[in-house]
């Protein structure tokens, strides 16, 4: 849904996914937690097809954009939940992992373009408790000399699950 300068989307996903799944107990009862996801696409072995689509996935996104001849201004939201829990992790490098069953992201986003300059940014809300930005400057000074600089800030609590990372 759009017209010349504001265009509206909305996706909604529901699928099986593959996945590592170890029994966990929790509150007494034996269930199924995922481990890990799976994404090799591959199914040529028992172990390889015991892993394929054991996992709900479900997914519903929108997207607002603006634009004009030099500015793009956008709002994404973008939700995801399964039918199994997340595994917490007691290791070190696994702390601040995805351990839940369902999970929200919202951002806005900004492109500014003046002449040989291009402002960007994006801020993005995880969870409704975690915030990080990402947001920087390319300047063309010559033919074949560029400069860019980029700041971007993710805590330890930021959810990336789902997310690709600039740097």
């Amino acid at each position: 849904l759009g017209n010349r300068k504001f265009e509206n989307s909305f996706i909604f996903s529901r699928k099986r996914i593959d996945a590592n799944l170890d029994l966990n107990e929790s509150n007494g009862e034996l269930g199924n937690m995922v481990r890990s996801l799976v994404n090799d696409g591959l199914h040529r072995t028992d172990l390889e097809k015991s892993k394929k689509d054991v996992l709900n996935e479900t997914i519903l996104a929108h997207n607002l954009n603006y634009s004009n001849k030099h500015l793009y201004l956008g709002l994404t939201s973008f939700f995801g939940k399964y039918d199994i829990n997340f595994m917490q992790s007691n290791e070190l490098y696994k702390r601040y992992e995805f351990s839940e069953k369902q999970f929200l992201k919202t951002g806005f986003y900004m492109d500014y373009y003046f002449k040989n300059v291009n402002f960007f940014s994006e801020l993005c809300l995880s969870d409704l408790s975690s915030t990080g930005y990402v947001a920087g400057v390319f300047v063309s000074v010559a033919k074949s000399l560029d400069f860019v600089m980029v700041n971007r800030y993710y805590p330890k609590s930021f959810l990336s699950f789902k997310t690709n990372v600039f740097s």
